[in-house]
């Protein structure tokens, strides 16, 4: 069980767009006590959470998450977890391409 979460909306301007993706989170359906804790930077889930960041194919920063994962019985989640805020979300809306974990390269993917 996994959840994401847009921390920041790296794309937004209050004079220019429309609105801003800060709060997003996903997939459809998702554990609601992982969302939540992902948007509260004093919770376990929170701390424990996977800071990722979100590219165009020009290197261009549109957005920020974090990434939890619930019952995880090895250190890495999976491609199709670790891929998922690019895939449900940011490639589709906003045509981001590459996604990026901090402290954890060898989880970067691209789309």
């Amino acid at each position: 069980m996994y959840a994401w979460i847009i921390t920041e909306d790296n794309l937004y301007h209050p004079e220019h767009s429309i609105s801003d993706e800060a709060g997003k989170s996903g997939p459809r359906g998702a554990d609601a006590t992982l969302i939540n804790g992902l948007g509260d930077p004093m919770s376990d889930i929170y701390r424990k959470a996977y800071e990722f960041r979100m590219y165009d194919d020009d290197g261009i920063l549109y957005y920020t998450g974090r990434l939890a994962v619930k019952g995880l019985k090895t250190e890495d989640p999976g491609e199709y977890v670790l891929m998922a805020p690019l895939y449900d979300f940011a490639g589709p809306s906003a045509g981001a391409t590459l996604i990026k974990y901090t402290n954890h390269p060898e989880w970067d993917i691209e789309y």
